[in-house]
């Protein structure tokens, strides 16, 4: 089996052209393929090779960060190349983080488990509209949007701060919840969590006894991962 994994990190990044270089000689030399993009905000990294490599990669150049894992067979092939690439953003929402804007609380998965149940709390799937189709949490009031991008135009035509007091928020991974929470609170809305490690945490920890349907969509040739991890439909 391959090794596949993703993790982010928001901090603040300084000579971004030599960790590029670093960056990409450390994965070749591992016989890594995948995509790594670097901000002045920070890291977020999708890789897929012999977990070791790929463990070495990550304590060497992010040593905090949570590294997601799934797997993928051995002869299907999750990536085409590595792709080591300088952006604006880590993930393109028009908002850029810094170490102090505020963020949503993290709560784990047994914490999650008992906002979904609860009536005060609005659960909201922060994907697009395609990812919310193959798998999402019950009850969740799912954004459908395109691109991430127009997550705002959703929050203003969707969310009021008077009605949505509670809100929970989820994703992939977690990164587009670091950022959705983040605009969340700059619009008013002060009671903001999100689920950490995203769906591919809780996955990991639940499997398939928890409360995630379907399958989880993912941005690799794979195009989705069940509830054990492992290549989907």
């Amino acid at each position: 089996m391959t090794a596949v994994a993703s993790f982010y990190v928001f901090r603040p990044l300084n000579d971004l052209d030599a960790l590029r270089d670093s960056l990409d000689e450390a994965c070749a030399a591992e016989g890594l393929k995948g995509t790594v993009l670097l901000a002045a905000e920070g890291v977020n990294a999708a890789l897929a090779g012999a977990r070791p490599g790929i463990e070495r990669v990550a304590a060497a150049h992010f040593p905090e960060a949570d590294v997601k894992w799934s797997t993928a067979d051995a002869d299907s092939p999750v990536f085409d190349r590595l792709k080591v690439r300088l952006k604006p953003e880590i993930v393109t929402f028009g908002l850029e983080l810094s170490p102090i804007t505020p963020v949503g609380a993290h709560v784990d998965a047994a914490t999650w488990d008992r906002l979904l149940c609860d009536p005060t709390v609005t659960v909201l799937d922060v994907r697009n509209g395609y990812e919310s189709d193959i798998g999402t949490f019950r009850g969740a009031k799912c954004a459908n949007t395109g691109t991430f991008g127009e997550f705002r135009d959703f929050v203003a035509r969707e969310l009021d701060t008077g009605r949505d007091r509670r809100l929970a928020l989820f994703c992939t991974g977690g990164i587009r919840c670091e950022k959705a929470s983040a605009y969340l609170i700059e619009r008013g809305f002060e009671d903001v969590c999100l689920l950490d490690g995203g769906i591919l945490g809780y996955l990991a920890e639940n499997g398939t006894d928890g409360a995630f349907e379907g399958e989880c969509f993912v941005f690799d040739q794979r195009v989705s991962v069940t509830g054990r991890l492992t290549r989907g439909r």
